[in-house]
């Protein structure tokens, strides 16, 4: 916390699912700044949906939070939601390894046993997971749709920022146990913007 009261912040988005789920309450109580959060992209993944099942990916700890099964049991979608941890696609991300033969080989075992007849979507319930978005269409059935909740937490902060005074900003990275954030930040932006 001290970190953050050393910066002059006029929001904080905290890029993490699982952190999300951990301190954002905390957060929120401490500070008077907006404080955008992420969440798992179910809702838009079951009001776009046609009733069919839908794969929640996320990590482990995303996976047992009780905000995500808030989310669940808030939406009445129970029934129709199915749970997978790739907590390995964390660790290929960090080695930016997102279309690499382990990365494949990882996915097929992890996906072997799924009827994907019986699902229309994916939600990825990890920020490190849209980058693989690309080997994900390449190995999914055409007909499985893909969400995550950038756009979301994108907007929400658009709005927040936005009622807020006018003026030049900027963006800070902050990565715990990182000398250069921005850098390392920035390879993940590129790699994003060259697949678009």
């Amino acid at each position: 916390a001290s970190i953050l009261e050393s910066h002059d912040l006029k929001a904080l988005v905290v890029a993490c699912n699982t952190a999300t789920s951990v301190a954002i309450k905390s957060l929120r109580k401490k500070y008077d700044f907006p404080i955008i959060g992420m969440e798992p992209a179910v809702k838009p993944a079951v009001e776009k949906g046609n009733g069919k099942k839908i794969l929640v990916c996320a990590t482990n700890l995303t996976l047992k939070e009780k905000k995500l099964e808030k989310l669940i049991r808030k939406l009445d979608t129970e029934d129709r939601i199915e749970q997978l941890s790739l907590q390995e696609l964390v660790n290929l991300a960090e080695k930016f390894e997102f279309e690499s033969k382990e990365t494949k080989k990882y996915l097929n075992k992890k996906f072997k046993n799924i009827k994907w007849n019986d699902f229309e979507s994916i939600v990825l319930g990890c920020t490190h997971f849209i980058y693989f978005e690309k080997i994900l269409k390449q190995i999914l059935p055409h007909h499985i749709r893909i969400y995550d909740g950038n756009k979301g937490t994108v907007k929400n902060l658009s709005k927040k920022i936005n009622k807020r005074k006018k003026g030049k900003g900027k963006i800070t990275y902050l990565i715990s146990e990182n000398e250069n954030p921005e850098k390392y930040c920035i390879q993940f932006l590129s790699y994003l913007e060259n697949i678009k």
